[in-house]
């Protein structure tokens, strides 16, 4: 079928995908090479042996899961007074490099050649490899320090924390920034489709302008029955002269932004065959369509999360007074007698509309959102929140009380990570959403919210201060620098990664149609350690790397084996909550100190930690910290040094015994099946020996070998399959491609 008035368009590209710069490995089987690793100045070649299958790919991170876990619920206490049968003190750390960190705490941006020159004077051996006439714009990352020893901020460790306890006690995914996408139906188009796509005639609009019925012109050729013309119209003829709004935006300027592709502006069209459409009977349009038709509307005026926000390929610039968004809009209102394109499943002779746009490869939503989802009931299409990224009933607005004593509302139990962490307004979510106080007004949550919209947490933690065996070792001195590869930002649009993935089926999104399932979220994201003696960034970094803007260097980098101390303060701390902030910290504790015959629901935990205890090392477990995690940069290990408490109004020590009755409390509180299957992901994505090598999955070997390439060859096959394109025998076309996360 022919592509009217789309122009040229790029092979393979899709603008809701990642473009994460990719260079394959080499690959070898069964042979060896060799990888520079650092040892202090000195540099050294080892040998290594890789034998990785070329068509396995091991993406450099996975999910913990995140289902519902009753027990994450913590008393919100207040700051003023001490409370009973608590644990308030320090504990003190010692952080521990195995392979080489990046522990930024600035980035500064150079522009103009004499920084670039300057760059490469300080840029030590790496420096010899810059080039300044190469360079337009260059990003740097320096860490803090105090004199001349480098430091780890404390929100960083901060952080890692927040971030390891909300998975482990499965917490409401709060943090994650709504966002929605979108993709082109027509992409896989075919006549042998069980699922096709026809012009149309809109029939009849309502006035919410909801496209209630159309025509659909299914005997026609588009080439020969139609003609489109640049010529804008009052008033159509009906089956004769129509309205057309081929461009996304009414303005065209989407589509003139990418300036490789040629795009005349259609505004009208005349039937050649009016005769053959006299007769053709409109088809409903059912609410559900309806409904997501107006979603998508939203989506491609979204500039924040949607198809204009940040993440588009080229936002064009706008010099006048309408704006992006209501040139989208006015092209997206229907009129009768308008042409537009529709997506049909045929049932005998009649159709049912799957889904619908203006021109030939419109943009379609996904059902579902990073934060919502929508639920048919019945001729309805209702949108409700996720459960996991949503307050707890527990922790709204609703559900809080007033103490008598003190004349503030608070709530009565916050989830843990709220209530050991604190929490302030979020300047990019709705504080409604954050209180769950949709029904409220503004002056309610003022006045009921002053534990509601901000809560003091009862950690705290100060920076991290290098501790060097000598001054000739500090990491400033050494001036180690790397050029990182670019990644840019997580892609939740990679579906077949973030969304839960049933192997035996075809590949399951956000939702292709109103007809499908609700999808369901991987969980919380996680770097996980790659094999120590291979580690990506110690290849040659790429002449690309060290001169794009888009991919960042660091100095300053960390070696393995530095240390760096520093103090975790707590207060009001319940015995569960303590062991949970013991094991986050130093997950070895957790392998130490684990009792099946107190946790008989973890059975499938207690046996990946006896299989590891054969390893007889003294670190089984390890954290990621700072920037370039997904190439292996940041593996560390946190031993607690002494850890003390205040009782009797003195500072005493909290014994081994006491902290291993800490963690079997906090064991004990979540012993059930569910968080036996949190539990062991969360041990998996922290064991430091993974025998794995992690790369960001390959593109296409004839095209162009990046990531982007690899999600947007997936999303071509499976457009094709959940049409069910067939050959002339009713087989499948091609086999069906899927790529999901392989266990750990």
């Amino acid at each position: 079928m022919a592509r009217p008035n789309q122009g040229k368009k790029n092979k393979g590209k899709n603008t809701q995908q990642s473009r994460q710069s990719y260079k394959k490995p080499t690959k070898t089987n069964n042979v060896s090479s060799t990888l520079n690793v650092n040892v202090g100045k000195a540099t050294s070649r080892v040998v290594v042996n890789r034998s990785e299958s070329s068509d396995v790919s091991y993406p450099p991170y996975h999910f913990v899961p995140n289902p519902e876990l009753p027990p994450s619920l913590s008393e919100a206490v207040l700051h003023h007074k001490t409370h009973d049968d608590t644990f308030s003190g320090e504990l003190r750390c010692e952080l521990t490099t195995v392979t080489d960190a990046i522990f930024a705490g600035y980035q500064k941006k150079f522009s103009d050649k004499e920084e670039f020159k300057q760059l490469k004077q300080s840029a030590g051996e790496l420096g010899q490899r810059i080039s300044p006439d190469q360079m337009t714009e260059k990003s740097v990352l320096y860490p803090l320090s105090y004199n001349n020893l480098t430091l780890i901020a404390g929100s960083s460790i901060k952080g890692m924390l927040r971030h390891s306890i909300a998975a482990l006690a499965s917490a409401p995914m709060l943090r994650v920034q709504e966002k929605t996408f979108s993709f082109r139906p027509n992409l896989g188009n075919s006549t042998k489709a069980q699922w096709r796509t026809y012009p149309a005639i809109i029939d009849a609009v309502d006035s919410d302008d909801n496209i209630l019925r159309v025509r659909i012109l299914h005997n026609i050729n588009i080439q020969n029955d139609l003609s489109f013309k640049t010529d804008k119209i009052k008033e159509a003829i009906p089956d004769t002269v129509l309205h057309y709004k081929g461009g996304t935006d009414a303005d065209w300027a989407l589509a003139t932004a990418f300036e490789e592709c040629e795009h005349v502006q259609k505004n009208s069209v005349i039937v050649n065959a009016p005769a053959k459409i006299r007769q053709i009977k409109p088809t409903v349009v059912g609410r559900d369509v309806q409904k997501l038709y107006r979603l998508t509307t939203d989506h491609l005026c979204d500039q924040q999360g949607g198809h204009i926000s940040s993440r588009h390929p080229k936002l064009p610039d706008r010099d006048h007074q309408r704006t992006l968004a209501q040139a989208i809009r006015e092209n997206r209102t229907p009129q009768v007698n308008q042409l537009i394109f529709v997506e049909v499943e045929k049932r005998g002779n009649e159709f049912n509309v799957i889904s619908l746009g203006n021109n030939y490869y419109y943009h379609w939503r996904y059902k579902d959102s990073l934060r919502t989802i929508n639920v048919k009931n019945g001729t309805h299409f209702e949108t409700e929140n996720r459960r996991e990224t949503s307050l707890l009933p527990e922790e709204k607005l609703t559900a809080y009380s007033r103490d008598n004593a003190e004349g503030d509302y608070k709530p009565s139990e916050l989830n843990v990570v709220r209530a050991l962490f604190g929490f302030t307004p979020d300047k990019d979510q709705n504080l409604s959403q954050q209180t769950g106080t949709e029904d409220s007004s503004a002056e309610e949550i003022a006045e009921k919210g002053l534990a509601g919209d901000r809560y003091a947490g009862r950690i705290s933690i100060n920076h991290a201060i290098e501790a060097p065996k000598s001054p000739a070792s500090a990491v400033l001195k050494k001036n180690q620098w790397a050029a990182l590869p670019s990644t840019g930002g997580p892609r939740a649009s990679s579906v077949e990664f973030y969304v839960q993935q049933n192997k035996d089926n075809m590949m399951s999104t956000y939702g292709d149609s109103t007809h499908d399932q609700i999808s369901l979220l991987n969980g919380r994201k996680f770097y996980p350690h790659h094999d120590g003696s291979r580690l990506p960034y110690e290849e040659t970094p790429s002449t690309e790397s060290i001169h794009s803007n888009l991919s960042p260097l660091a100095s300053c980098v960390v070696p393995p084996q530095t240390q760096y101390r520093f103090s975790v303060r707590f207060r009001s701390l319940k015995d569960w909550e303590l062991g949970m902030l013991l094991v986050s910290l130093s997950p070895d504790k957790l392998i130490q100190e684990f009792e099946a015959s107190a946790v008989d629901k973890l059975k499938g935990s207690y046996q990946w930690i006896q299989s590891k205890l054969q390893q007889n090392e003294k670190h089984i477990m390890g954290n990621k910290l700072g920037y370039g995690r997904p190439f292996g940069y940041g593996s560390c290990v946190i031993d607690i040094a002494s850890a003390k408490h205040i009782k009797n109004d003195a500072l005493s020590s909290i014994s081994t015994e006491q902290q291993k009755s800490c963690i079997q409390a906090f064991l004990t509180r979540f012993n059930c099946e569910a968080f036996d299957d949190v539990l062991l992901q969360w041990l998996k994505l922290h064991h430091l020996k993974t025998g794995k090598v992690f790369h960001y999955p390959p593109g296409n070997q004839k095209e162009e070998k990046e990531t982007f390439a690899f999600h947007s060859d997936l999303r071509v096959h499976h457009i094709k399959h959940r049409r069910g394109v067939t050959n002339k025998n009713g087989e499948p076309v091609q086999k069906h491609r899927k790529a999901y996360l392989p266990e750990l």
